[in-house]
């Protein structure tokens, strides 16, 4: 059995085990490989707490090293960066698409249909869950498997990699445990109502689903899902694991809420403001990082353990639509903020503004803006995903589908 170096170490033990514990026929042996998968951005907001925190040092400048589309259909998820530093791409018509640090495209794998939101796993085959309820896993040779999962349509939340090499896979209202291997089902359960379109979490031994609602449900495989608690509103951008029993999100965009989901207790973690938080949040130790937004400027924030904000650094003017039924105002979609483990940050405005704010709150912009907002839809944003790539390099993905790096020093 291969066993590469985990990059990140969170031992999902409950789950591991239960999947690991498939019969296995002597007389066919095969090769695993196992563990979280390796990369500096290997799956949704880093790793499968969602913490959107690396290790790698993020520029602390932005300069534009190459810009390229990566085809003619746009993104409607961000893409990852995998252990040799390659960009992996799904785009808008379900295309799996590998490019070199060089922006040269490697690999081309139609998927079928529409897609959501990827993730690698330990041995690199790509995962994804189609609109149309289908768990697809490829790797630049090819399709490696095709699964039917159950539940409502339609979208779900992204995909959670397994240190056993396999993965959790789901659609609006149900999740299933798949093996990384051939796909196939070890386990599932139907959830009461529909999950939102953040991504599934791993904590305190349990995969993590957030509904729609902002109720939170904890899954054991092989039991029941039960009911941990409730954020009391609309997440934005999907939660993050705060510490190894709490959770952290953007609720109904105007409080930072966190949520202890032992005793199923959700506690603000900010004073009431006048303007929008955008999600979702980064984590670096107890530091909770966020965009808020004010009639008069986009500022990016931290707030530290104790609720207390301690950075405020102001990084462009407001971007909001008025609706004309009533003048409700409407925060437009956005990628959440990055941190580096110095407290650097990498952020993207709604309307495609990028940059850099130091820990002290000095505030570096991109010099030109790579990303420009192309359509009105309800999902349409202009930056899809913030990612680094090296020390010192930042991804930018565009809905569009431009992908553009931007290196400047650690």
């Amino acid at each position: 059995m291969k066993r590469p170096i985990v990059f990140f170490a969170l031992a999902l033990t409950i789950v591991g085990s239960i999947a690991l514990a498939e019969k296995m026929d002597p007389r066919r042996p095969k090769d695993f490989t196992v563990g979280l998968p390796k990369g500096s951005w290997p799956t949704a907001r880093m790793d499968v707490r969602r913490r959107a925190m690396t290790d790698l040092a993020l520029p602390r400048t932005l300069k534009k090293e190459w810009s390229r589309a990566s085809g003619a259909a746009g993104l409607e998820t961000s893409p990852l960066v995998d252990e040799k530093g390659e960009i992996v791409i799904v785009n808008a018509r379900g295309e799996l698409i590998w490019l070199d640090d060089k922006g040269g495209e490697l690999a081309h794998v139609p998927l079928g249909g529409a897609a959501g939101p990827p993730t690698l796993l330990a041995d690199g085959t790509v995962v994804i869950v189609s609109t149309s309820g289908e768990a697809v896993g490829a790797q630049k040779t090819g399709v490696r498997f095709r699964t039917r999962l159950g539940g409502a349509t339609g979208g779900g939340p992204a995909p959670l990699p397994l240190e056993d090499g396999g993965v959790v896979a789901a659609t609006a209202s149900e999740l299933d445990v798949l093996d990384g291997h051939d796909g196939s089902v070890r386990a599932r359960t139907l959830l009461p109502e529909s999950m939102s379109g953040g991504a599934l979490l791993a904590a305190a031994g349990k995969v993590i689903a957030i509904a729609a609602s902002g109720v939170v449900y904890g899954w054991v495989p092989g039991r029941d899902a039960t009911r941990l608690g409730s954020f009391g509103g609309q997440v934005d951008g999907g939660a993050t694991v705060y510490d190894d029993h709490t959770l952290v999100a953007v609720v109904d965009v105007t409080r930072i809420v966190t949520l202890d989901i032992d005793r199923g207790v959700p506690v603000p973690r900010t004073a009431p403001i006048v303007g929008f938080y955008l999600g979702p949040v980064a984590v670096r130790g107890k530091t909770i990082y966020a965009m808020l937004e004010t009639q008069v400027q986009t500022f990016v924030v931290a707030i530290d353990g104790a609720g207390q904000e301690i950075l405020r650094a102001a990084v462009s003017a407001p971007v909001v639509t008025t609706s004309g039924d009533g003048g409700v105002v409407t925060v437009l979609p956005h990628a959440g903020v990055i941190v580096d483990a110095k407290g650097t940050v990498a952020y993207a405005t709604p309307d495609g503004q990028t940059g850099i704010v130091d820990p002290a709150g000095v505030v570096s912009p991109a010099p030109d803006v790579p990303c420009l907002r192309i359509g009105t839809r309800a999902r349409s944003s202009a930056v899809q995903g913030l990612l680094p790539a090296a020390a010192g390099v930042l991804i930018v993905a565009c809905e569009s589908g431009t992908i553009a790096r931007y290196s400047g020093g650690g």
